[in-house]
């Protein structure tokens, strides 16, 4: 939302910035180059390097959290009579709205987001509560086809697979899931193999907690280990057993199970096949009674040893994969793990992706862990943390938690080393994040990015280069702004970066081979900001914060408002095969809590300029809410729209839990009003198709007899037959008898009887 009151500021500070970016492309500058991974060079057009702080800088904009117009006077006699309570899913640029009629004393909902039609809900519906917020986020993307074979999935799993199988549909990226070469049987066979290999390991046990039915189920596993010599359980926290061990993809290959990759999924392909004269992984690891013979050093296994039953899982697993990949890489240099199994040949692109695939063949966490622009990468496996795991090709040493791997200067403390610029890890689903520190020296790098009025962006791109070198050089790391339009970077020590930035609302530098310097010389322990400014704004509502002078007290409206999570979303390169003509992008969805959103009211003139894009006024405005109750008092009679609007996000969906209640003026009411206020407020829809809602009111205690007659008096259904409460009252008929079958299409009456009260409406049922 903009606000006015800060508008001439925040043009202020956009002009200033505008003016020094001018004088910055006037001046000479480096022309410096680096290089993507895709070969690319980029140019340096400016050098905007700053010195190592130890403060944050924050934002200099303050937006004011929440303005109200009206509060509640304690001396008002407020009597309930209508309200609504609705979890919803708002994407990025949505919005969910509601209205309140102080005619009718109604709370109605005009627009929400309805992403998935009640039969997709139901597979929802049957999945873990903790997973049903990410699913309909993934699955709304899809098309009604293929969110019906994910559905069905889902609903025809067995039992103990159904949290699995959500799992996989909620954080593959939607790309994939229709891609052509992604068959969606691979979800139910990953599945199948995760409890078929679980029944053949002695270490590790597959444990369901719960089952369908139970709002919060899930699965984990639980390690034997060995710590200081004696055998100890361990119980993996279950969001890493979802990611790390049950998601199906390593890093940018894009899962398949197809004639490329010889008609079987890795779980299987690695855990029983073998090529004549090599090992089966699933025969090496019987007998393995640990997965780990923890230790705080490194750990490095010989080369050509024998396989030990005695010896832990990662010894086992990863001498397996020195003996599958024995070759230096020649030809094709694939991406699949069966491919690369199957050729017997690679370098450390090749080992770690065998390597990180076997793992999870043999249900352990593990991780792909990225070098890129020094030429290097290897993995982590989870136990109480990450930790490094790699292996030498050809018959070669296992290391395990030896962080030496890196070849970085200041670990291994060899002058001649690396001086890396970058380690993060990849995530399954194509998120990433820093571990540079465990690797080298490191600084820290925070970036924000605002649009033109100083809001922030999210969903922004930021390619971290860093400068050619004997070691290497290009492109380093990359990441997405958060929903504060904030991104962070772990970086290594003594080196030169540079950025670029990618957004739907503009780019920076403008030219698609351009960069900028941000850091020279970085420091150990040193702290980088920058603040950057796109050109273009996101274009959220225009809204202006107003106080009328006064007000009839005659409706209040209490909104409590939640938003427990928020997704934000970023995206990652994704390839078929080796050097595919066509790789693709897929997003992802990185799920943070709590999450925060916006919410005003307006009137029925200010909601029209509001819904036709123009700018309008709102006594009530909250930024920024996570959680929070607001008392609204109508200035006046009418309509009111209450509207909680997600229209600032990019990419960043969010999650709501929305509750209204409705009470009207009732203080200083005689008798003769109260007679008055029996009355038969409303039946809408009339006519309907299915059902019909009815709101009534009661001016004090009294039987209440609500019955559904045909035209020719007789009685269809009873809908209440009870003593109620005084004040406003609302039943649906569902166009069904008192034996549960559907009437047929005609003229039905409605007949309230409350002791001496009676009142009848005409309703007409079309189908």
């Amino acid at each position: 939302m903009k606000r006015y009151l800060l508008l001439i500021v925040l043009s202020l500070l956009v002009f200033i910035k505008a003016e020094a970016l001018q004088e910055n492309e006037g001046s000479s500058t480096q022309q410096r180059s680096t290089t993507t991974l895709e070969g690319k060079k980029m140019r340096c057009i400016r050098d905007e390097s700053v010195e190592p702080s130890f403060e944050r800088r924050k934002p200099t904009i303050s937006i004011p959290r929440l303005m109200l117009s009206y509060q509640p006077k304690d001396s008002i006699n407020w009597v309930y009579t209508d309200s609504l309570h609705i979890h919803c899913i708002i994407p990025s640029g949505g919005r969910a709205i509601f209205s309140i009629d102080t005619e009718t004393d109604t709370i109605e909902i005009i627009e929400t987001e309805t992403p998935l039609p009640d039969s997709i809900l139901d597979a929802v519906n049957y999945s873990p509560s903790w997973l049903r917020d990410d699913l309909i986020d993934n699955l709304r993307q899809l098309s009604p086809d293929s969110q019906a074979i994910y559905a069905d999935l889902i609903l025809n799993a067995p039992s103990a697979w159904v949290d699995e199988v959500a799992f996989q549909i909620a954080h593959i990226g939607p790309e994939i899931l229709i891609d052509t070469s992604f068959s969606p049987n691979l979800i139910m066979v990953n599945t199948e193999y995760l409890y078929k290999n679980d029944t053949l390991l002695s270490y590790v046990d597959i444990i369901d907690y719960g089952a369908p039915g139970d709002n919060d189920y899930y699965s984990t596993v639980i390690y034997k280990t060995l710590e200081l010599g004696d055998t100890t359980y361990y119980e993996l926290p279950s969001e890493y057993y979802y990611m790390y061990i049950v998601h199906p993809e390593i890093s940018d290959e894009s899962p398949r199970m197809d004639s490329y990759v010889y008609d079987r999924f890795w779980r299987d392909y690695l855990f029983y096949a073998a090529d004549s004269g090599y090992p089966v992984l699933s025969e090496k690891l019987q007998g393995v009674k640990i997965l780990w013979n923890v230790a705080d050093t490194a750990q490095v296994y010989p080369a050509g040893r024998p396989f030990d039953s005695t010896n832990c899982a990662l010894d086992i697993i990863g001498n397996w994969g020195t003996e599958v990949v024995p070759e230096l890489a020649m030809g094709n240099r694939p991406i699949q793990p069966n491919v690369i199994a199957h050729e017997h040949n690679g370098n450390c692109g090749e080992t770690q992706d065998v390597l990180q695939a076997a793992a999870r063949a043999a249900l352990v966490p593990c991780v792909a862990t990225m070098n890129i622009a020094e030429d290097h990468v290897w993995n982590e496996y989870y136990y109480k943390g990450w930790h490094e795991y790699q292996i030498d090709r050809g018959h070669g040493v296992t290391h395990i938690n030896d962080f030496s791997t890196s070849y970085d200067r200041d670990v291994t403390g060899n002058p001649n080393g690396k001086e890396i610029s970058s380690v993060w890890n990849w995530r399954s689903d194509g998120f990433g994040w820093a571990v540079s520190a465990n690797y080298s020296k490191s600084c820290s790098l925070v970036v924000y990015v605002y649009d033109a009025y100083g809001f922030p962006v999210d969903g922004a791109r930021l390619l971290i280069h860093a400068e050619s070198s004997q070691w290497g050089g290009g492109l380093t790391t990359i990441g997405f702004t958060d929903a504060n339009g904030r991104c962070s970077f772990s970086l290594g020590n003594r080196r030169d970066f540079f950025i670029r930035i990618i957004s739907d609302i503009g780019n920076y530098p403008a030219g698609d081979d351009e960069i900028i310097q941000i850091i020279s010389g970085s420091q150990d322990g040193a702290y980088y900001y920058k603040t950057f400014y796109l050109p273009d704004s996101i274009g959220a509502p225009d809204v202006i914060p107003v106080s009328p002078s006064d007000s009839v007290d005659a409706r209040k409206l209490d909104i409590s408002i939640n938003v427990p999570s928020r997704f934000e979303h970023g995206y990652a390169r994704a390839r078929r095969k080796t050097l595919d003509p066509a790789p693709f992008y897929h997003t992802y969805s990185d799920k943070n809590t709590p999450g925060c959103i916006d919410i005003f009211v307006c009137d029925e003139t200010n909601y029209s300029s509001y819904t036709a894009g123009d700018e309008f006024e709102s006594p009530v405005i909250g930024d920024n809410i996570t959680n929070e109750n607001i008392s609204f008092v109508t200035p006046y009679l009418g309509k009111w729209y209450i509207v909680i609007s997600n229209e600032d996000m990019l990419t960043t969906t969010k999650s709501v839990d929305l509750s209204l209640r409705l009470y009207e003026n009732q203080s200083g009411v005689g008798d003769e009003e109260i007679v008055r206020r029996f009355h038969l407020r409303s039946v809408t829809p009339n006519p309907f198709i299915k059902s019909t809602t009815i709101r009534y009111e009661l001016p004090t205690t009294l039987r209440t007899n609500v019955g559904i007659y045909n035209v020719s008096g007789r009685l269809i259904k009873t809908l209440v037959d009870e003593i109620q409460k005084p004040g406003h009252h609302t039943i649906t008929w569902d166009s069904k008898d008192t034996r549960g079958k559907t009437v047929p299409s005609g003229i039905y009456f409605l007949q309230i009887a409350a002791e001496r009260y009676k009142a009848t409406k005409k309703m007409v049922l079309v189908k």
